[in-house]
């Protein structure tokens, strides 16, 4: 865009004379000329002779020849640029009285330069612009919400204002008189009202070691900041979850955020008390009752030295087969404490035969449950047929809802006394094999192992349903480690003396402690009850940790 300023030139006898439209020596005044600065494309000339008369004047546009005019002169189809008339009165004499006038046709408009405005929605009350135009002589226009427009100067700052939309048109406007036809209307919002955060009732949460919130704002594209347990606020979304440490008060906060960025000064809040703390874990026992009975009474046992291990095993099967065989008529009870805190009680009762896996050959469960969900009974009656393994799993619970963590007690009712023949011991030793026992590994009662993650854990005691008398003898529980490998060892955990004056012939619970450290000392193995000497009458066996 041409900022050239024109000059008033007035020649006179084609010298430059000083003077505004007149010269030393020159008659020629002008009368009426475009501005310095002009954007029409189209001039008139107004001139006259101040020494009178009426001369013949002659006049020519920039480099163009002279020709005969008279004022007013006009000249159109005007080119971006620079433009000079000049007018001179014909003499006969010679001497000839000139004027000239320059300007510049402008047509190129300004372009307007925002550089600071508010966003399109604040919760300020003040608004400032600033703004600027490549072309260093333009001037500024501004109008807000569409009034007239009124000239303006950078910075514009409007203060105090309302809640509500507004407009405000900043152009610029150069000294040729164009304005940039592209000049931006700006629009803002101011919103100084804060928004309602809603919080949904999340239930109770008493017992709730994770909570979990949902919530919402009265202001659409609001965004959100929660604290919980008193904490700093911090950003989040709904839902959200917390994760509640312990027992005791808890406190949750939740507060909008408008796209304004106005703060709900009053945050939504939810306060609860939680009980984390859950009952003691229950302890099952099952016991007989009545008193066993058996078909006919068992010879007197010889008690047996222990030879050691150094000794050459002899297969045991011909004194196992001469064993008198007894049966078992028998009735078991289950019961289970734990702390004032235990309101209720999950039971549940398995079945399932010895010596198997559960599955019978169609590949079916054999197993017979029985469930007993938040129960206020602690004792249990067991209806238990010879040859089963019955086990029975309790969660106490206490008013609020926590659960204890699982107690499994399990028994095996053998179908006779008669003791089975497991094979060959796996280590040599010369003891009476009696072939009650348990196996952690691929053999024996697998079924215990299958019943539940009590067993996964290494057992802390194992369980005898077992009768004391004069001469019942004496029960091992021994662990083998290095299973099926000729090197195995044998260490012996418990021993139970069932000999006794006592001659009632019941059968009793017998809790037998285990050394869990030399369990999980010794690794993968197996533990088998056997009886050292005697034939003791043992009606069933189990563990537990």
């Amino acid at each position: 865009m041409a900022t050239t300023l024109a000059l008033l030139v007035i020649l006179a006898l084609g010298a430059a004379s000083p003077g505004a439209g007149t010269a030393a020596n020159s008659p020629i005044v002008f009368d009426a000329t475009p501005a310095s600065d002009s954007n029409q494309t189209s001039a008139t000339f107004r001139f006259h002779d101040s020494a009178g008369g009426t001369p013949t004047f002659a006049c020519k546009l920039d480099s163009g020849s002279f020709a005969r005019c008279v004022s007013p002169a006009s000249f159109s189809g005007l080119a971006e640029g620079s433009h000079t008339v000049t007018v001179e009165i014909t003499s006969s004499t010679g001497a000839v009285p000139t004027a000239s006038y320059t300007w510049t046709v402008d047509l190129t408009p300004p372009v307007t330069q925002v550089t600071s405005q508010p966003p399109a929605l604040t919760n300020s009350t003040t608004a400032t612009f600033v703004f600027t135009s490549p072309d260093p002589t333009a001037t500024f226009r501004c109008s807000l919400n569409g009034a007239s427009t009124q000239a303006c100067t950078s910075p514009v700052i409007y203060s105090g204002l309302s809640d509500g939309a507004r407009s405000l048109l900043i152009e610029a406007v150069d000294r040729a008189g164009n304005v940039d036809p592209n000049a931006p209307t700006i629009h803002w919002t101011v919103d100084t009202t804060p928004p309602d955060t809603v919080l949904a009732n999340p239930g109770n949460l008493t017992a709730k070691d994770v909570a979990f919130f949902q919530f919402t704002s009265t202001e659409a594209n609001s965004t959100f900041q929660c604290s919980f347990r008193n904490a700093a606020f911090s950003a989040c979304t709904s839902p959200t979850e917390e994760d509640v440490p312990g027992s005791g008060s808890q406190v949750f906060k939740v507060r909008a955020v408008d796209a304004a960025g106005n703060v709900d000064p009053t945050p939504a809040m939810y306060t609860w008390t939680s009980d984390l703390t859950p009952p003691k874990r229950p302890a099952v026992t099952i016991f007989a009752a009545p008193t066993a009975s058996a078909s006919r009474t068992a010879p007197v046992p010889t008690p047996q030295k222990n030879p050691g291990l150094t000794l050459v095993f002899t297969n045991p099967l011909a004194k196992l087969l001469t064993t008198p065989a007894f049966t078992l008529s028998l009735h078991l009870h289950a019961q289970w404490s734990s702390d004032a805190t235990a309101k209720k009680f999950d039971v549940t009762v398995d079945e399932f035969p010895m010596d198997s896996t559960g599955m019978n050959e169609q590949g079916m469960s054999t197993i017979y449950e029985r469930e007993y969900q938040h129960s206020t009974r602690r004792a249990l009656k067991l209806t238990v047929y010879p040859g089963t393994t019955v086990c029975v799993k309790v969660d106490a619970i206490d008013s609020v809802g926590n659960t204890s963590r699982s107690r499994t007690a399990c028994t095996t009712v053998p179908v006779s006394f008669t003791p089975r023949d497991p094979g060959p011991p796996p280590v040599k030793d010369a003891k009476a094999w009696r072939g009650y026992y348990i196996h952690l590994g691929d053999q024996g009662f697998e079924s215990v192992q299958d019943i539940g993650d009590e067993f996964d854990a290494t057992p802390t005691h194992a369980a005898l349903v077992a009768e004391r008398c004069a001469d019942c003898g004496v029960v091992e529980f021994d662990f083998i480690t290095f299973v099926g490998n000729p090197h195995a060892k044998l260490h012996k955990l418990a021993t139970v003396d069932l000999n006794s004056s006592d001659k009632s012939g019941q059968f009793r619970l017998i809790s037998v402690a285990l050394p869990a450290h030399r369990l999980e000392r010794d690794g993968a193995g197996q533990i088998v009850i056997r009886a050292v000497s005697g034939k003791p009458p043992i009606a069933g066996i189990g563990l537990a940790n």
